[in-house]
């Protein structure tokens, strides 16, 4: 099977790298190229719990370089989706199915105005990775939360859904073929509207957020209020279940969060994606959600801002 991974930062790495170890031919895609080069000239260098190690993969800045592939996997920003989507047309054949894991709402719809529901694989995941610096990435330890779970939004990509459990599997992933994929994208999404948000505004790793009885508070009142939103929608989540993982995160958890790296490096977050999704159906309902609006607000004005930060006196 050949599969392109577009978007090769830390997760599209991660998971093009576990795919390769799998059997498949993989090759990662990104417009960034010091990054690509460095890939290209030492390999990917993948530090595993304070082991390195540099591992050859192909990686090109040359979408039409890469010809026609089996699988599209769209790893990049939801911001991004729609520019990866015109990237993908050129090496998709009339059957190519694309694969999101990607973070918040609105990239299925996205790719689906590209190649209807039939041909998408939607899903999340909650393994970590971090950009350490161009062609390196660091995995961290893996830990039994972790998770991968996707399901085959049409039949006619079943066959490459399940391919692709056996290869994450084969690679040692937890991996599972989801009956609701919806459910467990509306509790991933609470769960980040409430952590990337907080630790982003605070610059705090997640699980000094949730030891803080304010923050885990503020975690909660987050969390239900994309819940009502999802149960609106007719999704039936599971709030418990949410905030079952803020308590794990309390317990174990040193993760520095996607979107406050983003903070750190001054770049566009997924903000509008993960949180402004959100608030535009709350709105759709009716439903009043003033701790999302909150934070949804003040970290505009940090993007807004970034040149402007006070870092020490």
């Amino acid at each position: 099977m050949k599969i392109a991974v577009i978007g090769a930062g830390a997760m599209g790495c991660r998971f093009g790298l576990a795919l390769m170890d799998a059997g498949a031919e993989v090759v990662l895609c990104d417009v960034w190229q010091e990054h690509i080069d460095a890939i290209n000239k030492n390999g990917l260098r993948v530090l595993r719990q304070d082991v390195s190690s540099y591992v050859k993969i192909p990686a090109t800045t040359d979408i039409k370089s890469i010809g026609t592939v089996d699988v599209v996997l769209i790893f990049t920003k939801a911001i991004h989706t729609e520019a990866a989507m015109k990237q993908a047309l050129e090496i998709m054949s009339s059957t190519t199915p694309i694969v999101t894991l990607q973070n918040g709402l609105g990239s299925i719809s996205v790719i689906e105005h590209y190649v209807g529901t039939e041909r998408i694989i939607a899903g999340i995941t909650n393994y970590q990775s971090d950009l350490l610096e161009p062609g390196a990435i660091d995995l961290g330890a893996d830990k039994p939360g972790f998770y991968t779970k996707f399901k085959a939004l049409g039949s006619a990509c079943e066959g490459i859904s399940r391919e692709l459990y056996r290869l994450l599997k084969s690679a040692g992933m937890n991996c599972e073929i989801s009956d609701d994929i919806m459910k467990e994208i509306w509790e991933k999404l609470a769960f980040n509207n409430a952590m990337n948000l907080i630790t982003s505004l605070t610059k705090q790793r997640d699980g000094y957020v949730c030891k803080s009885p304010y923050g885990f508070e503020l975690s909660e009142l987050i969390a239900r209020e994309v819940c009502d939103v999802a149960l609106a929608e007719g999704v039936n989540v599971d709030y418990n279940s949410v905030v079952r993982v803020f308590e794990r995160v309390r317990e174990s958890s040193v993760h520095i969060t996607s979107m406050l790296q983003d903070v750190l490096q001054t770049k566009p977050t997924e903000v509008d994606a993960i949180c402004g999704a959100v608030i535009e159906k709350a709105a759709k309902h009716g439903i009043n959600t003033p701790h999302l609006k909150t934070v949804f607000n003040l970290i505009k004005v940090v993007e807004a801002n970034y040149e402007h930060q006070v870092l020490h006196l």
